[in-house]
């Protein structure tokens, strides 16, 4: 993976970015890696699987995707209208931290249909 695609994967517009905060590729995976066992994450994934309802596995899993997409997307999104200068939905990161969460517990919570 490009650094290009990793800037655009997090909505970023400065392809130097990943570089300039990681260093090479190598260690951009290693704080990844470090990141995914550390206990304190460790212990978050943990506190947010006993939370979410029993879902079947590929519902979970589509909703997973869903509330990554929504996380990842609204923060560019802000971070894209605060640089331009343009008018963002809530007036600071901690609202619109808030709207995030009620958004991804919506989707959490939304009843399983069929099809």
């Amino acid at each position: 993976m490009s650094n290009r695609q990793v800037s655009e994967a997090a909505g970023q517009g400065n392809n130097t970015a990943v570089g300039y905060h990681f260093g090479t590729k190598a260690d951009l995976g290693a704080v990844i890696e470090k990141s995914l066992g550390a206990p304190s994450l460790r212990q978050i994934l943990d506190g947010l699987r006993r939370c979410l309802p029993d879902l079947p596995a590929d519902v979970r899993a589509e909703r997973g995707d869903m509330a990554r997409q929504l996380m990842v997307h609204m923060c560019a999104e802000r971070e894209r209208a605060l640089a331009e200068g343009t008018p963002t939905p809530r007036a600071s990161w901690h609202d619109a931290g808030t709207g995030l969460i009620e958004a991804i517990v919506a989707v959490w919570l939304a009843p399983v249909t069929g099809g």
